[in-house]
């Protein structure tokens, strides 16, 4: 829209933002929050739309909180290491972000027309063999602004930060000594200040500190992002593709994928790449040897300068176009250095040691046609690098300390642990190496001032508060591109994501149980010993523990095409393990007393019924659940009273309580799911389907089998219920004579012979203990536990409080009682608001998780009164 106020511009189109420059010199003070404040302008005239004699400027303000910016900055580097060849391009297939390439193309169209630019800009000097560029300009150099006065103002703190340390000046004069020495940069003449007609453009530089490095405390470096009345060189540079480079988890793989790994560091990779003049004095700088009482001196860069946009696309392309253009000579090395390259790193592997020095070699002669130097090379199964006529060689001489060069060609890194794309490696062992620490100290310049904690430090020296701020700083620092170490550092990154989905901020402390619920794991104790009952020989159903199952799809009997459902009840014994089952076709209490009623109208009453509560049984269907909460328990505990029966109900989710009944329920629905498939039974048919499961199960086979030479025979249930093995009828078993007294003494042998049997085949087995056998701390009232919930929701989660515990004849606390809040699903915190709301349920200990122990806190304290005893 044109109007008097100039063109309003709408939408998202691409070329609008192209040459977007901003200022970053203001800030405002809103609100008492210091915020930053960017200022964008737009040249119009670069657009085909725009008529170029209507040259407009617009400007908008855009305010943002610098340090949340820093942050999410620091976040979405993070980020995107961590998606090293997990992603695709483009991400959709209606991408509006004008990054993702087009269909068919590696590189956006922005990208493409960016590397086009720098690709015929490089030229090939054959005489001198070194490759000479121009820049990639998005405007007009002539119309860069004069920023002499910014620079000598930043050139005067420099020298204000040098003096303040000997060692820095002199570090940082040599430095610069360096560059003039290597024609990197030279110092123009007055005349040739005067005489130069073109644009003009000067370079700040200042001194950064290098902590880790003695003989390098300080370094130089060229701040060509620095702006001058909203602008600066790189903002006036074209970047060239993100992602120019070769995939990096490509190469590593490639690195480790034969026997000998080679790595080699191309020297000065950037300043190799000679500048036109123009460049030359759009990049001019101010340098005065430190003498402050004096004007500055005027320099230019000659060489592709490292803190330019395109410098890693400019230095890049040319080593490609080197190893194309001197292809012939090996395509092997050109292969190499096109594809197993990455910035001024040169990685790769081979099958044997003569073709990694031979590639090397090779590789190095190419690239000093190009203008190019390999500091050194470093082969696995090596302690020392290697330099130019030693890759001739295919063994060498270790090397003292005191001989070799250390300082001029060792590649980045120690001995023993190189850095490979930020990887550690150590080359005598070719291995990857890994190296964490800790640091908590204070900052300093960005740097830590105290050293890394030590092993011996940790945990004392953790601090009493962790935040997000800390842990993502320390997560960060563990650099792991093919995800090697991923079973260490995974976890961290897990309770860094749980710190977003609970939007805590960057210094608000971390909860406690926030490291802990991950690291919680299930409770064990001692199994304990078995009940008397199951060991010693009863009547038939004297113990039982019953189960319910089902249910099952029955039709009317008068209205055949009415549905129904059924239930089956299973009664076993615990010391024969015989089965009886029952068939219900109602939820109510009363249906299953008729069962029971059933049962021990045919064997008996039990001594004891062990049985779940039913609220949560494993696999169960809502039905089923429902069919155990509609069961009345007094009127169970009355009838078996009045009948000498005593009725135990086990703890809920704990399915190793009635283990001996579960694995025959198991079997149970097996059987009948065979028989009867998914057919609609009718009710005299369902119940005709128990009984023929019940008799296949009291057929199987208990204990150990007898061997061969035996004369046992095999060891069933029915072989007590019936005499024999199996239901079948022998035929002419029955003994001579009517005496009853003869016949009692024949029930007897009989019954003997099944105990003897039983003693010797089924009861060893059941003292073996194949789970569960290291004592472990008791729980205690007062204990802070995670109750494990089949019913709840994946990573919901219920906090209890033991409210009380059941020692077993040994001591040990399998079975406790725990009080939790009960909560709604999709209730993310857990506040007591008293004992109204709260729940007290009976819980194994194995289906809880100890959280915070209730003598943690006494533990601590005679823990630090002995450290400050001693």
């Amino acid at each position: 829209m044109n109007g008097a106020l100039g063109i309003c511009l709408q939408g998202a189109h691409p070329d609008l933002i192209e040459e977007t420059r901003y200022d970053t010199n203001l800030a405002k003070k809103i609100h008492d929050v210091n915020v930053k404040v960017e200022t964008y302008k737009t040249r119009l005239d670069s657009h085909p739309e725009f008529h170029p004699n209507h040259t407009r400027e617009c400007s908008v303000n855009v305010s943002s909180s610098y340090s949340h910016r820093k942050d999410e900055s620091q976040i979405d580097n993070f980020i995107q290491g961590e998606e090293l060849a997990t992603e695709i391009s483009p991400q959709c297939g209606g991408c509006r972000c004008n990054k993702c390439p087009t269909v068919g193309h590696t590189y956006s169209f922005k990208e493409e027309q960016e590397l086009k630019l720098i690709q015929e800009n490089l030229e090939y000097d054959e005489v001198n063999q070194c490759w000479i560029t121009s820049y990639p300009w998005l405007v007009d150099p002539q119309s860069l602004p004069d920023n002499y006065h910014t620079a000598l103002a930043t050139l005067e703190r420099t020298e204000r930060t040098l003096k303040k340390d000997d060692q820095w000046a002199k570090t940082y004069k040599s430095q610069m000594d360096d560059m003039v020495d290597r024609c990197v940069a030279r110092k123009l003449a007055s005349e040739e200040v005067k005489s130069w007609t073109g644009p003009v453009f000067y370079i700040s530089h200042l001194a950064v500190v290098n902590p880790h490095s003695n003989s390098t405390p300080v370094r130089i470096v060229f701040n060509s992002s620095q702006t001058h009345k909203g602008v600066s060189l790189n903002a006036c540079l074209a970047k060239g593709p993100d992602s120019y480079m070769n995939n990096l988890v490509g190469i590593l793989l490639r690195w480790r994928e034969e026997r000998v790994a080679l790595i080699g560091d191309i020297r000065k990779m950037f300043n190799s790449v000679y500048l036109k003049a123009l460049e030359q004095h759009c990049h001019r700088f101010l340098w005065r040897d430190l003498q402050q009482h004096r004007p500055p001196d005027i320099y230019v860069i000659q060489r592709v300068n490292m803190g330019d946009t395109p410098a890693p696309a400019i230095s890049t392309e040319a080593v490609y176009k080197t190893a194309e253009l001197y292809r012939e000579d090996s395509p092997q090395a050109a292969n190499l250095l096109k594809h197993s390259s990455y910035v001024d790193d040169l990685i790769d592997s081979r099958p044997s040691k003569p073709d990694a020095l031979k590639i090397a070699k090779e590789a190095e002669d190419i690239l000093a046609k190009g203008g190019f130097a390999v500091k050194c090379w470093q082969f696995s199964g090596e302690t020392q690098p290697r330099v130019k006529e030693e890759l001739l060689k295919l063994d060498l001489p270790e090397k003292s300390v005191e001989s070799s060069d250390q300082g001029l060609i060792m590649l980045k890194g120690t001995d023993e642990n190189l850095r490979v794309l930020g990887l550690g490696w150590n080359p005598k062992q070719d291995t990857i190496t890994y190296e964490v620490t800790l640091n908590f100290s204070s900052k300093r310049r960005g740097v830590r001032t105290g050293p890394n904690l030590l092993e011996s430090d940790l945990p004392s020296a953790l601090p009493n508060v962790l935040t997000r701020r800390i842990v993502l700083e320390q997560v960060m620092k563990i650099y792991d591109p093919l995800g090697l170490i991923s079973p260490f550092t995974l976890m961290a990154k897990i309770y860094l994501r749980e710190t977003w989905s609970r939007k805590l901020g960057w210094d608000d402390p971390l909860p406690a149980e926030l490291c802990k619920l991950r690291e919680a794991k299930f409770l064990e104790q001692q199994m304990g010993q078995l009940p008397e009952a199951r060991l010693k020989p009863s009547p038939a159903f004297n113990h039982v523990m019953i189960d319910l199952f089902g249910p099952y799809s029955v039709r009317g009997e008068v209205q055949k095409r009415t549905s129904g459902k059924a239930y089956g009840v299973i009664f076993t014994d615990l010391v024969m393990r015989a089965v009886h089952i029952e068939a219900v076709f109602g939820y109510d209490t009363e249906s299953f007393l008729m069962a029971l009623s059933r049962f021990v109208s045919v064997r008996g009453w039990p001594e004891i019924i062990y049985s779940d509560p039913g609220s949560q049984l494993i696999g169960a269907e809502r039905e089923l659940t429902e069919t155990w909460k509609s069961i009345d328990r007094q009127s169970l505990h009355k009838s078996g009273t009045e009948n000498g029966l005593t009725w135990i109900f086990g703890p809920a989710d704990s399915p190793w309580y009635q283990g001996a009944v579960e694995s025959l329920v198991k079997s149970a629905k097996r059987a009948i799911h065979f028989a009867i498939n998914n057919q609609r039974l009718s009710v005299q048919e369902f119940m005709t389907v128990c009984s023929e499961a019940t008799n296949l199960l009291n057929e199987r086979p208990i204990g150990t089998l007898p061997s061969a030479d035996s004369e046992l025979n095999i060891l069933t249930p029915n072989s007590l219920l019936l005499g024999r093995a199996t239901a079948k009828n022998p035929g002419g078993w029955q003994p001579n004579g009517n005496n009853p007294g003869k016949r009692y003494h024949v029930v007897q042998i009989v019954t003997d012979e099944f105990w003897k049997k039983w003693t010797e085949l089924y009861a060893p087995t059941l003292v073996i203990r194949r789970k569960w056998n290291t004592a472990n701390r008791n729980l205690r009232p007062g204990d802070v536990v995670i109750i494990a919930d089949r019913n709840t929701l994946r990573g919901d989660y219920r906090l209890g409080i033991v409210q009380e515990v059941f020692p077993s004849q040994d001591g040990k606390v399998r079975r406790v009682n725990v009080m939790y809040k009960n909560f709604q699903i999709g209730e993310k915190v857990q506040k007591y608001k008293g004992h109204n709301e709260a729940v007290i349920v009976s819980r194994s200990a194995q289906r809880l998780s100890l959280l915070v122990p209730v003598d943690m806190d006494q533990d601590q304290e005679t823990k630090s009164e002995a450290k400050e005893s001693v």
